[in-house]
């Protein structure tokens, strides 16, 4: 129980939710995550570097750059349940505007 007390702490905030589910997509550096979801560099680098010591993400470094990817089995499974959730319309979060797209994600 205590993996998935972890997890659920570590992506119910909006923003760290948005990180995982950017990196179950593909590799992404700081800067992409920034233009993606905004907010600071600084402040995307903690969540990822906490989210990096529980086991979700892990970091590699590609010149002057740091890449991200979601390493966590458990996170990729519940972005999936989620998007499942949201693409059955379950998710009170309004009508989405079309096939595909997802409610749960910044415009």
């Amino acid at each position: 129980m205590s993996l998935a007390s972890e997890l659920f702490a570590a992506l119910g905030f909006r923003k760290r939710l948005l990180i995982v589910i950017y990196l179950v997509e593909g590799e992404r550096s700081v800067s992409d995550l920034v233009a993606l979801i905004g907010g600071s560099r600084t402040a995307l680098s903690r969540h990822l570097s906490g989210m990096a010591k529980l086991g979700i993400v892990q970091a590699r470094n590609q010149g002057s750059q740091r890449c991200y990817s979601c390493v966590s089995n458990e996170a990729r499974m519940l972005v999936r349940a989620l998007s499942d959730i949201a693409d059955r319309d379950k998710l009170p979060m309004g009508r989405r505007s079309g096939k595909g797209s997802s409610s749960w994600r910044q415009g």
